[in-house]
Formats: C-alpha cells, sequence, structure tokens
C-alpha cells in the first residue's frame, strides 16, 4: 500500500516481497514508513512495482520487474512531462503530452502475453 499525503508525500506500508515499497530493502512495514527519496509527488501507483510522478512530470519507478530491480525511488528522464500513470502486476504505463498537443505513452513489463 502507498499513502498519498496532501502536501506530496508518500509512505509505504504492507507486503514488501519485490521492493515495491521503496524503502531499501524488502522487509514488509507493518506501519507507514516515509519513502524519504520522495516530495511533491501528486499521484502513486503500485503493483509488484510501483510508481509515482512528480507535480513537474518527472517519473519514479521502484521495486522488481523487467527493468531490474531497484529498492528507492530511481528518477527516469523523459523528453516530455508525465501527467498519468498506472501499475498493475508486471506491467506499467504512463502518459505524457508534449506541447504541440501530441500525447506519449510508455509502457513496461515483463511482456509474457506480447
Amino acid at each position: 500500500t502507498l499513502l498519498l499525503t496532501k502536501d506530496g508525500r508518500v509512505y509505504g506500508m504492507g507486503n514488501n516481497k519485490y521492493g515495491q515499497l521503496g524503502t531499501g530493502h524488502k522487509v514488509n512495514e507493518c506501519h507507514p514508513t516515509l519513502i524519504r527519496e520522495l516530495s511533491d509527488i501528486v499521484k502513486v501507483t503500485a503493483g509488484y512495482h510501483s510508481g509515482a510522478i512528480d507535480k513537474f512530470g518527472s517519473l519514479y519507478i521502484w521495486g522488481s520487474g523487467s527493468f531490474g530491480e531497484l529498492l528507492r525511488p530511481k528518477k527516469f528522464v523523459l523528453s516530455i512531462p508525465i501527467q498519468d500513470i498506472a501499475i498493475r502486476g508486471f506491467f506499467g504505463i504512463a502518459i505524457g503530452h508534449t506541447s504541440k498537443n501530441e500525447n506519449r505513452i510508455y509502457s513496461w513489463g515483463n511482456n509474457t502475453f506480447g
């Protein structure tokens, strides 16, 4: 479980088998634990890995997945700001909007079913 506060801080709690809480280890957390690397966050989403978007449109990913294992949030620098993100299981998708009114979709995952 990820909790997003009104002031843009993120807390993780619960199962952490895949590092999806972003706490730097794979130990389960019984109480909300602050993810110190994240601030000014506007959206979070979780699966076997987790993700977040900050108020500037930066994308953060952590946990285990096709990208490897990230026990702390990693910022991914993309060519456009990200507006939305969704993660389910081992698959993730993010959408951004260019200044020319074009949408870009980014996706990642284990690609088991193509």
